[in-house]
């Protein structure tokens, strides 16, 4: 069931929890859990931990994303945190104003237990699972690539995630009018890549199956809107691996 955040506080700042008179609100506190979390700061403090037990967790304004953020600052489809094993990345969806980790823009990034998470007018703490430590790792993923109809040569793979969609910012730009905005994506989780429909309005296809999130391997085609795209091996890589 997806989680929904406002924007707005729904208590005025000169109200007080019943029982306290005169004082805000403490935030309640949080101690380490199984699985990573994020912690509401700012107007949301207090508010519960949010566990990530998907493997997936798509944020942003959409009705169906997992956590629903009510606020105009907001993209329908703003950012992805993929969670394996206890590590977690988080991934700008090419949205309108952008996520930032402690300050700073950023496209994607590793998360670390203590990071700050901003996310149009809200903030998040990340907290890690307890006793895992958030370390960079070098991809295992197998190299791949997309043959595109229409485009000369394929477009290799060359990050975790890859956007496909009608936003020109799109790793994957499409025209069609059948192309959401923020169709779909291609992202690599424990040494597999998977596609993963991003709630659009007409869906995602892996030879020529619906799929909301499947493992793709080498030879599988993808499709988005009027658009058919080849997963294929990048040269010189052994297609046995991704089998």
């Amino acid at each position: 069931m997806p989680l929904n955040l406002t924007g707005k506080s729904k208590r005025s700042s000169s109200s007080a929890p019943s029982g306290s008179p005169g004082k805000p609100a403490k935030p309640e506190a949080s101690g380490p859990t199984p699985w990573p979390a994020l912690i509401p700061l700012g107007h949301h403090a207090g508010k519960p931990p949010i566990p990530l037990m998907r493997p997936v967790t798509l944020i942003g304004s959409r009705h169906n994303a997992h956590l629903h953020l009510l606020s105009r600052q907001i993209s329908k489809a703003h950012a992805l945190l993929i969670s394996h094993e206890g590590k977690v990345y988080i991934r700008d969806l090419a949205s309108r104003t952008h996520v930032f980790i402690n300050g700073t823009e950023v496209h994607e990034a590793d998360l670390a237990d203590g990071d700050l998470i901003k996310l149009g007018s809200f903030t998040f703490k990340f907290q890690a699972a307890q006793g895992m430590k958030q370390k960079s790792r070098a991809g295992d993923t197998p190299e791949g690539q997309l043959a595109i109809e229409g485009e000369a040569y394929p477009l290799a793979i060359q990050q975790r995630v890859m956007l496909v969609g009608r936003r020109p910012t799109c790793d994957v730009p499409l025209v069609e009018d059948s192309c959401s905005t923020a169709h779909a994506v291609i992202f690599s989780m424990g040494g597999k890549r998977f596609v993963r429909d991003l709630g659009s309005r007409t869906g995602t296809y892996v030879n020529g199956q619906a799929v909301r999130q499947q493992e793709i391997q080498f030879g599988d085609t993808i499709q988005i809107g009027e658009t058919p795209l080849r997963f294929e091996a990048a040269p010189g890589t052994d297609s046995a691996g991704a089998a």
